[in-house]
């Protein structure tokens, strides 16, 4: 399923600062967001990953007070809700991943993290194999938690880079860039890895893959998808472009293969 993206407040694809390709998302900390509408794609299941690259402008953490910024979230009310990003708590910095209510959800932490430096790219992924959860920054492992609560099938949009009803004192939306932002249904890693170099292209467990290269005008922001599609060779046509030679032969100069769907 393809998902279209909309964006809220300042939200944009900008062309001059990302990680790969030619653009990435811009988020300034003040409503911003990108999202889809609800989909079962949401009801991630207990084997899944989210991963990304984020670039910083400001945190939002200081004192005893827990302070969460969003990268992504979903949101019903104040009780039904599930988010993922950082979180300042009273000394330190974390990665949290949390889905409530926690009767019926689950909540986990990495541990302490350096906080990140603004204006460096950093790759972030988040991944659940069964009740093990395993936190990564840069490739490296920041934690392995166990969480065997439920992720709730919540029956709203999906969001990233803020979450209108909870952005206040204790939730910040994102201040900063996103690339290469990737939902899969698999736990792509369950050790360290070598962060990659380069754009993703979507494969058989590709939920959602957003490179926001679209530009700074677009209205929308379309995610890709993994076609594994067999054609019913009776419905198969094949379209040649013929071109004559001075010799008086034909040559194929482009071949078009489709699969005919009767209305």
């Amino acid at each position: 399923m393809t998902h279209i993206w909309t964006p809220y407040g300042n939200a944009y694809a900008s062309g001059s600062v990302y990680k790969f390709g030619s653009g990435s998302l811009a988020c300034d900390g003040t409503g911003d967001y990108i999202q889809a509408d609800d989909s079962s794609d949401w009801a991630f299941g207990s084997t899944w990953t989210i991963d990304f690259w984020a670039r910083w402008t400001s945190l939002v953490g200081s004192g005893f007070s827990a302070t969460a910024n969003f990268i992504m979230a979903q949101y019903v009310n104040n009780s039904n809700f599930q988010w993922f990003g950082l979180n300042w708590s009273i000394s330190a910095w974390y990665m949290v991943y949390a889905a409530y209510p926690s009767a019926g959800g689950v909540s986990v932490v990495s541990n302490a993290i350096t906080k990140p430096t603004y204006g460096s790219w950093y790759h972030v992924a988040l991944v659940r194999d069964g009740s093990t959860w395993y936190f990564f920054m840069n490739g490296v492992g920041v934690g392995t938690k166990t969480g065997a609560g439920p992720t709730p099938d919540y029956a709203a949009p999906m969001r990233i880079g803020g979450c209108p009803g909870l952005e206040g004192t204790s939730y910040k939306a994102l201040n900063g860039y996103l690339d290469e932002f990737r939902i899969s249904n698999v736990a792509r890693w369950t050790s360290g890895f070598t962060v990659p170099s380069a754009a993703w292209e979507p494969d058989a467990n590709t939920v959602v893959l957003l490179h926001f290269d679209e530009g700074a005008s677009t209205p929308q922001f379309k995610d890709f998808e993994w076609r594994d599609h067999t054609l019913d060779p009776t419905h198969v046509f094949v379209l040649a472009n013929r071109v004559n030679t001075p010799e008086g032969l034909w040559d194929i100069d482009e071949i078009v293969v489709g699969e005919y769907v009767a209305p």
